[in-house]
């Protein structure tokens, strides 16, 4: 894993404002910021060819982990971050070239893998010789494990501004803090939990509402799909947390729902019947809050104490486009918006946006009015709604490949917006297989594209694609608004590398070799 150097750099691009709520100098959600933008106001590298295996830290947490969030200070420079999976929770130091764990704790309720069970299969993926021989290490040793333990816990964290960590699980939301602020390698304890309410989950109706798509889509005799849809619980997935200090969560099952950090006050909660949210949300300084469902894309409003989804206050629902077919890889069974509602749009004269890729096959950037839709704004020609501000085909450069898709977010820097191609056509299962099998046995789907915003014509301008740059499903882009490069996790013939992209240009200006293991 690379983290880039933390120092403040200064930059021209307007992002989102700080969350006075939220850890400062580091992500602080999954997404980065309140406006899930997945860019930093950070130097990133810009370096080409090997990197020597010397240099590369590993930490065995687990075989799923795409979150670290905070920015953890101690006396004499010393700084850490936290870090979360399935099965627990890790404090990380990162100053002056370190990456090692400080403290670690297994998350309650959830099955800890050990660091030697971690490389354990590790060794067993990288000498697999054959697609056919890694999935059959997986079926015996790790059946449907994305299914049925990685999507339990640690998806989506976050960390405030006192330093305390975020996870949530199938069940709770958990807080966790350390023994001993001032002393780094101090343990990891849990401060607080909350029990998400039974009344506020909806197992059976989500599953229903899968089966019934499944079925009106002609593919209801998919056993495979029925068989991951009846593993499915409704269960708390996107967090992040509003500019006055309250959490906002979201429910696979379909409600939002705003809470104290010390869980002290009643729930407020509202619910979209017919509708599964299977992203995280974002949220804007006014009260706004941004989640995508797999049919609508909604924003709800949160303003003096009361969380609202009424139109009289400012909050909207807006269809996009989708495919009824269910899209194959890591989203089958899906059949919306594989990204977290991305905000666009916080300078001076700057149209406030929000943005996500669709669900087509092959997919559309779309942009809604984040606000009172302009008196003059006209319904954009092939559009769902008038609430859509603009939206544009994303072809990768030309790309034929029957499937556009990602299940990565848009990153946003000012009014650039990147997407990458992130699914593979085959609908390949269980997930765990389909993330594995990527680079060492299938090349990975190809395409990348840099899209601009133009404020002063209302649309969406292609600045660049790349067809031959090719990134598994699921790997989430990091945008550097002072190197002007979008990152990305690649794979070409030399195995893994850290891609670095010109905003302007496409031009490859980093390629770090990182080499073919799977760790």
């Amino acid at each position: 894993m690379i983290l880039f150097a933390l120092a403040a750099a200064a930059s021209a691009i307007t992002l989102p404002p700080p969350n006075p709520y939220l850890s400062q100098g580091a992500p602080a959600v999954t997404h980065n910021d309140s406006g899930a933008s997945d860019a930093m106001p950070v130097e990133g590298p810009r370096e080409q060819g090997p990197v020597a295996p010397t240099r590369i830290q590993r930490i065995a947490t687990g075989l799923l982990t795409i979150n670290y969030a905070g920015l953890l200070r101690y006396p004499g420079g010393v700084q850490a971050t936290w870090n979360t999976n399935n099965n627990r929770v890790t404090k990380i130091r990162i100053d002056n070239g370190h990456w090692e764990e400080l403290a670690a704790l297994p998350i309650e309720g959830m099955t800890l893998l050990s660091a030697a069970q971690v490389n354990a299969h590790l060794a067993a993926f990288d000498q697999a010789a054959s697609e056919a021989e890694l999935r059959s290490y997986l079926a015996r040793a790790l059946p449907f494990y994305a299914e049925t333990q990685a999507r339990e816990a640690g998806i989506y964290s976050m960390t405030d501004e006192r330093g305390q960590f975020y996870v949530l699980t199938r069940s709770a939301i958990l807080v966790y803090g350390q023994a001993d602020d001032r002393d780094p390698r101090s343990a990891v304890v849990l401060l607080r939990k909350w029990a998400i309410p039974a009344s506020l989950k909806r197992d059976e109706a989500a599953r229903a509402l899968l089966l019934t798509r499944l079925e009106r889509s002609g593919h209801g005799a998919n056993a495979e799909m029925r068989r991951g849809i009846g593993l499915m619980r409704d269960m708390p997935l996107g967090i992040n947390m509003t500019y006055d200090g309250h959490i906002v969560f979201s429910m696979v099952g379909g409600s939002v729902v705003v809470i104290d950090r010390e869980f002290r006050n009643v729930p407020q909660v509202v619910t979209v019947p017919g509708e599964l949210f299977t992203n995280s949300l974002s949220v804007d300084p006014d009260g706004g809050i941004y989640a995508v469902g797999d049919r609508r894309m909604h924003k709800f409003v949160w303003r003096r104490g009361k969380l609202s989804d009424r139109q009289r206050d400012g909050a909207w629902s807006s269809p996009y486009d989708l495919t009824e077919s269910p899209l194959p890889g890591v989203r089958g069974g899906g059949t919306g918006s594989g990204t977290t509602a991305t905000l666009l749009g916080f300078g001076p004269g700057e149209d406030r946006l929000v943005v996500i890729a669709d669900g087509q096959q092959r997919m559309n950037i779309v942009a809604f009015w984040r606000d009172a839709i302009p008196r003059d704004a006209r319904r954009q020609p092939g559009t769902a709604s008038r609430r859509i501000a603009g939206q544009m085909a994303v072809t990768m450069g030309g790309i034929t490949d029957p499937y556009i898709q990602t299940e990565a977010s848009i990153g946003v820097a000012g009014p650039y917006a990147f997407v990458l191609n992130g699914m593979a056509p085959q609908n390949i299962k269980p997930d765990l297989d389909n993330l594995l099998v990527q680079g060492p046995f299938r090349t990975p789907p190809r395409g990348v594209e840099m899209a601009r915003w133009d404020h002063a014509r209302n649309r969406w301008d292609s600045l660049w694609a790349r067809a031959d740059v090719s990134t598994p499903a699921a790997i989430i882009p990091v945008l550097s608004t002072v190197s002007r490069q979008a990152y990305v996790m690649a794979w070409d013939s030399e195995g893994w590398n850290v891609t670095g992209l010109d905003f302007d240009s496409g031009k490859t200006e980093t390629r770090m070799v990182l080499g073919r293991s799977q760790q």
